[in-house]
């Protein structure tokens, strides 16, 4: 038989009870694991599964990461809890996942199990507009956890209790908090999820759009070459200036004391270390190619195969309206050649600059 969930069952179990957690996990994050942790715990629960919604009922308008994705991030997250699982259930099904329908579905499947459905108070003030909100309540216990310190206590569900928290998905999203498992917001990055929605609140338009033109050129030249990982080149076209509209005196001050070498350097190279940074400290990227490649692609110090495509389509982008087809074209069958020509070209203009000026 498929198993959506496997589970525990100790040798001395006579019942045993699962709290089923649905969302969207768009991305999971501490909060979902903290109301997990309390059900286990004040409910006596032998499992807690995530079941992960394929298309939610209240966000059918709304864009979600791939199911794939925000199942492997659920997957990360509970890792290292042997009592926690990631459901799939609702992708057996190619509708609306509704709440009665997916416990109908594992009530069927497993009949051992008594189940119980976990819902944070947010959720709880508008569960009456949920499809049989009443045949849910007749069929699982409706465990609620607190999201906020107001409101009465609907007597018709069972209250965990706990601090209130107001981690959210949507805060994550824009890059506003960093609430979730170190190995979420790696993911995250390392597959360029919410990356744009994140870079939209961040930048200007006209600098959003040579981030999204400059990536396009990036992947472009790389798909010439095999050896680079699509996902990395894309990942250091949209976070190379992901910093760039942040201030000078912020930047300089902050580099002083994480990087005091590059804030000696000149102010318009920092934006690149700065992003760098980020990655490394609040994303976990660990990826040294990536990180170099983002840190010195204005000066072009990175001489991995990354780093000379992340400079080469910075200098070359289409969207500068500088006609470079001829080194782009170039790129695509020697990558090395290409990087000199425009490097020396980069450093002419920059002397005669500096004699003119």
């Amino acid at each position: 038989m498929h198993r959506p969930c496997s589970y525990f069952i100790s040798k001395e179990a006579q019942e045993v009870r699962v709290g089923l957690l649905g969302g969207t996990f768009d991305p999971v994050h501490n909060g979902h694991l903290e109301i997990a942790v309390k059900a286990l715990q004040q409910r006596h629960l032998d499992e807690v599964w995530f079941v992960v919604a394929k298309v939610s009922p209240f966000k059918q308008l709304q864009y979600t990461a791939p199911f794939s994705q925000r199942l492997a991030m659920v997957r990360l997250m509970i890792a290292s809890h042997h009592r926690f699982k990631a459901c799939t259930i609702d992708d057996e099904r190619s509708d609306v996942s509704y709440t009665i329908d997916t416990i109908d579905l594992l009530q069927k499947r497993f009949p051992a199990i008594t189940f119980s459905w976990i819902i944070g108070s947010d959720q709880a003030s508008e569960f009456n507009q949920w499809k049989d909100y009443a045949e849910i309540l007749n069929r699982v216990d409706v465990l609620v956890y607190p999201r906020s310190v107001t409101g009465a206590r609907d007597e018709r569900f069972s209250w965990l209790d706990g601090e209130i928290n107001t981690v959210s998905s949507t805060d994550i999203r824009s890059g506003n908090s960093f609430e979730t498992s170190p190995n979420v917001l790696r993911y995250m990055m390392e597959n360029s999820l919410y990356t744009e929605e994140m870079l939209k609140q961040r930048l200007s338009q006209q600098r959003f759009d040579h981030t999204l033109s400059m990536t396009d050129c990036a992947l472009d030249i790389a798909r010439s070459y095999p050896a680079l990982d699509l996902r990395d080149v894309r990942l250091a076209g949209l976070m190379h200036d992901s910093c760039k509209e942040l201030s000078k005196e912020a930047m300089g001050a902050f580099l002083k004391q994480v990087n005091p070498s590059v804030a000696l350097k000149h102010p318009n190279i920092w934006h690149g270390s700065m992003a760098a940074y980020t990655l490394s400290k609040y994303y976990s990227v660990k990826n040294k190619a990536v990180l170099r490649a983002i840190a010195g692609h204005v000066e072009g110090t990175s001489t991995h195969p990354l780093g000379l495509v992340l400079y080469l389509a910075d200098k070359c982008d289409p969207g500068r309206g500088l006609h470079r087809d001829q080194e782009i074209k170039l790129a695509k069958t020697n990558l090395i050649k290409a990087f000199h020509l425009v490097k020396e070209d980069a450093e002419r203009y920059r002397k005669g600059k500096e004699k003119n000026g």
